[in-house]
């Protein structure tokens, strides 16, 4: 069986009952983008205006049943330059386990590559950590990277989730939290904006656009991101100086253990102005602790704010996080980083250090950072 035999498309809502079928059987009854609310909100993104009539996934047929796919999810990118381009966010790469090794996941991201349209092909998410998918995506060309993970704990009962405890950790979180509650920095004004406005773009494009590649992070991706989030809640914190002026942004959620219901801040941005990183840090803490937060964690590619981070108590060296699970509900110790792939597909300067992640701002808020296999008992407020 060649891949000549399997016909690969832009799938379209004529697919939609084929594409459900296969996630079904793919990824079990109740994933999550089999739910008819995230579905939408996930594939409509603010640049899907400017698409054409399909759907932003790529599938195979064979035999009219779909075998394969590929979500190439539209946005905009950021190449440090200030200059927007069109680019998609990769996710759910998955083939029907009797078809694997047969073409198919070839002649898919070679449909995405040919996209004359796409500049930058990109996506996070630790199943990426699989070999087979890798190591296909590398002989094509894909480069891989893990995300820094950075964990604060606010209370030592959070060791009892932690897939082992070793001596020193004790000493650790208290050091962090000492640091935390010792900070004296500069005072900022804090806001909690319920919609994104125009402030927030002209923020983005004049103090970070050229900073990073990554994702366009505008008033219109945040609105969709975290405003318009069918399941989720999250919180925005904006920082200002004593002239009014935006100078850095965090965004984060509560989640739940599953099934202790103990708390845990999931940051999912983390934006500040030179010179601003240690008082978003505080502010944000501040924020996580009221909402009785347990810990914190985040995930972030530039190695920027390490300093800022770690200053305010936010851990980061490896032999801590890795026993620190990502997957609440249910807890689950697999998988605890977070990978991130990037293909240049447009010849986009590579001498300017595309290739480096640490040159990236992304973080695992680009795809859903608990990745919840459910459609039900979301947590959906702080």
């Amino acid at each position: 069986m060649l891949a000549e035999n399997f016909t690969t498309r832009y799938l379209t809502e004529h697919d939609r009952g084929a594409l459900t079928g296969f996630m079904k059987r793919a990824y079990g009854d109740h994933y999550i983008l089999t739910d008819e609310k995230f579905f939408e909100w996930y594939t409509h993104p603010p640049r899907v205006s400017d698409e054409k009539s399909s759907l932003p996934i790529i599938g195979t047929f064979w035999k009219n049943a779909l075998v394969g796919h590929i979500f190439v999810i539209p946005h905009y990118f950021s190449n440090r330059t200030g200059a927007k381009l069109p680019m998609v966010w990769n996710s759910n790469f998955m083939i029907s386990a009797e078809l694997q090794q047969k073409g198919i996941g070839p002649a898919i991201v070679r449909h995405l590559l040919a996209d004359e349209s796409i500049f930058i092909s990109a996506g996070t998410g630790a199943s990426l950590q699989h070999k087979g998918g890798r190591s296909l995506l590398e002989a094509m060309g894909y480069n891989f990277g893990f995300m820094n993970k950075y964990v604060f704990v606010f209370d030592e009962v959070a060791l009892k989730i932690f897939k082992e405890v070793r001596p020193g950790d004790t000493e650790k979180i208290k050091e962090g939290l000492s640091r935390f509650q010792h900070f004296k920095g500069e005072t900022v004004d804090t806001m909690k904006p319920s919609v994104f406005d125009q402030t927030m773009t002209d923020f983005w494009e004049k103090n970070m656009a050229k900073k990073f590649y990554g994702a366009w992070r505008d008033a219109d991706f945040f609105n969709w991101r975290y405003g318009a989030h069918p399941h989720f809640t999250y919180t925005p914190l904006v920082i200002a100086d004593e002239k009014h002026e935006i100078r850095g942004l965090a965004v984060w959620r509560i989640a739940e253990i599953a099934p202790s219901q103990k708390r845990v801040g999931r940051v999912v941005e983390f934006l500040p102005d030179d010179g601003f990183a240690e008082a978003l840090a505080f502010a944000l803490l501040g924020e996580l602790q009221e909402a009785g937060a347990l810990m914190a964690d985040f995930f972030m590619t530039t190695n920027l704010f390490d300093h800022a981070l770690t200053r305010l108590g936010f851990i980061s060296s490896r032999d801590f996080t890795e026993r620190v699970p990502r997957l609440l509900d249910p807890l689950s110790f697999s998988d605890p980083f977070v990978n991130i792939v990037s293909k240049n597909i447009r010849a986009i300067d590579p001498e300017n250090g595309f290739n480096s992640f640490s040159n990236w701002y992304a973080t695992s808020a680009d795809g859903d950072q608990d990745r919840p296999n459910t459609i039900t008992n979301l947590n959906t407020s702080p």
